[in-house]
């Protein structure tokens, strides 16, 4: 167990809880910086990992576009949460959201 995920294990169980009531679950949008415009939508619980694991190469996907940043993320308390907002992203109307809400709109200076 790593060494951060064991003191958070101590402390919780001092506190009586388990190890997974603090623990938060994320929707992440991440941008290639090589192929501007190329994003990817996924969700984990450790975000930081998750984007060296998309830059190593690790994602059969994302290892043609990297290296990646993160665009955006949202956490949630749990794992369904996460997933159904992903699923959510990759909708058509979510599509539409993240077009309206995420995505840096370029602004025409002649209009």
């Amino acid at each position: 167990m790593a060494s951060h995920l064991k003191s958070r294990f101590i402390w919780n169980r001092i506190q009586g809880m388990e190890p997974a009531d603090h623990w938060m679950f994320y929707t992440y949008v991440i941008e290639s910086l090589s192929h501007p415009g190329e994003r990817y939508i996924g969700h984990t619980t450790d975000l930081k990992q998750r984007l060296v694991d998309h830059n190593a190469g690790k994602c059969p996907y994302t290892s043609k576009f990297k290296p990646w940043k993160i665009k955006f993320y949202a956490a949630f308390e749990t794992i369904e949460q996460a997933q159904q907002f992903e699923k959510y992203l990759k909708s058509g109307s979510g599509h539409a959201f993240a077009k309206r809400h995420l995505w840096k709109q370029e602004i025409n200076p002649g209009s």
